[in-house]
């Protein structure tokens, strides 16, 4: 039987998933070399200064290439533009004490699991297991853009 704990996570863990895939998928999809415009988002940047509301967030490719206060600039011809109002933009999380158990748990589990930390914002993690051959395995299948 599931630990209360553990059933509560996992109800949190659905909603949050089912809620942020909810909003993504309500915004067209972008190829690599578009331009996607977020507008009107409040960027936390991560260096202790106060959120920054109604931003244009321009990414060209894979890359942030401008930041800036809508009416300071005239947003890329051409670009997909999302509106965001209502949301946030921080950098990527780090996970200082993540656990791959790679091998301990079935496939479907694991990938569930790192699917959840990404949806969550974290994008770096530092693994405390320490299995080189197996991180080296996930690193060339994260780098080979198959990963969804």
């Amino acid at each position: 039987m599931m630990k209360r704990s553990n059933l509560w996570l996992l109800c949190v863990a659905s909603l949050t998933t089912f809620l942020l895939a909810s909003v993504v998928l309500a915004y067209p999809v972008t190829r690599a070399n578009d331009i996607l415009v977020l507008t009107n988002v409040t960027v936390i940047d991560g260096n202790g200064g106060r959120p920054m509301p109604n931003m244009a967030v321009v990414i060209s490719g894979e890359r942030i290439a401008d930041m800036f206060a809508i009416g300071k600039k005239r947003l890329p011809a051409g670009a997909t533009v999302m509106n965001l109002r209502g949301h946030y933009l921080i950098p990527g999380l780090i996970d200082s004490h993540y656990h791959f158990m790679l091998g301990m748990r079935n496939k479907e589990t694991e990938d569930a699991l790192h699917r959840f930390a990404f949806l969550g914002g974290i994008t770096t993690v530092r693994d405390m297991a320490g299995d080189a051959i197996a991180l080296a395995e996930l690193a060339r299948t994260a780098a080979d853009g198959t990963v969804q």
